[in-house]
């Protein structure tokens, strides 16, 4: 029997990709309908992530539950914004404002899939621009996404890249949004930041980062318990062009002795915190810059927007992975029993 496999579900009129490690006890569920969102991912039939009630509230919430893309990542203000020229206008989607944008929430085409002991369970998909007339009409750079993801030896991981096909400068920005499930009470986060953003009453950017106490706990790890704010944007890298290496961020429940450790490429520059008043999950964002890059006055090297030159491609990533004390002094304990 094949350590990995790759099944098909229905689940109330869409279908569901299910990679499967059954030597880690790993399973992940994607939804490529509804924006290639990772809506479960289990080790041992104990939840990592936050998984949507039903596909419905998926639907109604798109950005709430799982591992959802966010393109552009944050708030746009009155979902407008102006590039080399160019004006447009993303769809209001809360209030008067656009958040987190459309790519979350889009079908995604489907490649391939497989299994392979080398590679793991994989599902590719892909989101072109120009094949969407509706939302290339009022973002018309000929944007194409490719993602592939991956579940091997119970880490999950995500390979992608951004190709502009098109003739002329595009932006880009992207980020991600997992629910990490955990006791708030008894967790603590460790990340590199090296500065945090103020925030102010239109959001952040209206004055650069600072050196923060949290932003130097963070470092050798705080507890979620003592933060008295929701909401925390962090520096973690530079926002060049040469952003560095990837960095790890760790969540410690200290009740379970779980670990998640989530690496990001260096990309990512800015790591949001956010706490949902919705379930008992953390959510660590890497978002390429900050809310409303291309509206801010600052520099792109201090926002981190980004753009493609005709041709160009940009990769990206992260890998999940989880170590669960528990179960690995069990199996410890039973490799050392006699036979």
């Amino acid at each position: 029997m094949s350590r990995y496999e790759v099944v098909w579900l229905k689940r109330e009129g869409d279908l569901v990709c299910r990679l499967k490690d059954f030597q880690s006890e790993a399973e992940v569920d994607l939804i490529p309908a509804l924006g290639m969102n990772v809506i479960r991912y289990a080790v041992r039939e104990k939840g990592v992530i936050l998984p949507p009630p039903s596909l419905t509230a998926l639907r109604q919430t798109p950005f709430r539950y799982g591992i959802p893309v966010l393109c552009p990542p944050g708030r746009t203000r009155f979902g407008r914004f102006t590039y080399q020229g160019i004006s447009c206008q993303l769809p209001l989607n809360t209030g008067m404002h656009n958040v987190h944008g459309e790519l979350g929430t889009l079908p995604w085409k489907v490649i391939s899939w497989g299994a392979e002991e080398g590679e793991g369970a994989c599902l590719r998909a892909c989101y072109a621009y120009r094949k969407d007339p509706e939302r290339f009409a009022y973002f018309p750079f000929d944007l194409i996404y490719t993602v592939a993801y991956s579940l091997k030896e119970g880490a999950l991981q995500l390979e992608g890249c951004v190709l502009n096909a098109g003739d002329r400068y595009a932006p880009f920005s992207l980020g991600y949004h997992p629910y990490f499930t955990c006791d708030r009470s008894r967790t603590s986060l460790q990340l590199p930041a090296s500065l945090e953003w103020p925030k102010a009453p239109r959001g952040v950017g209206e004055t650069l980062p600072l050196a923060t106490r949290l932003a130097a706990e963070l470092h050798d790890g705080a507890d979620l318990a003592g933060l008295k704010e929701s909401l925390h944007y962090f520096q973690c890298r530079d926002n060049g062009l040469e952003r560095g290496g990837a960095y790890v961020c760790r969540l410690h429940d200290k009740g379970s002795g779980r670990r998640i450790h989530f690496q990001v490429d260096g990309l990512f520059s800015v790591m949001v915190l956010f706490l949902p008043p919705w379930g008992e999950a953390v959510s660590l964002e890497p978002h390429t810059c900050i809310p409303d890059a291309y509206n801010l006055p600052w520099d792109a090297s201090k926002t981190g927007a980004l753009e493609l030159a005709p041709g160009e491609e940009r990769r990206f990533g992260w890998r999940l992975e989880v170590e669960d004390r528990e179960f690995d002094e069990e199996d410890r304990n039973h490799e050392s029993e006699p036979n």
